[in-house]
């Protein structure tokens, strides 16, 4: 059994933050079909690979979920010192 995440981070810019108290966080889909409107951080060009990548058994593509991080310096390179 893998170890429990003791925590999950959801990175945004802080434009957001006003939609997000009032809507909560939603997937990239969730968005679109309210009609928000928010502040892009990310290269749209990966991010919109996700809308047709499908999640195995659940009949959805990426697009549908909150992307979450359980730990968001882990996949950066350590800093130099």
């Amino acid at each position: 059994m893998p170890p429990p995440i003791p925590q999950l981070f959801y990175i945004t810019h802080r434009d957001n933050l006003p939609s997000i108290l009032e809507h909560g966080i939603l997937s990239h889909q969730a968005i679109l079909d309210k009609g928000l409107s928010f502040k892009a951080i990310y290269d749209s060009g990966i991010v919109s690979l996700r809308k047709d990548k499908r999640v195995p058994g659940a009949e959805r593509s990426l697009w549908d979920f909150v992307p979450l991080d359980p730990s968001p310096g882990a996949s950066r390179p350590p800093q130099q010192e």
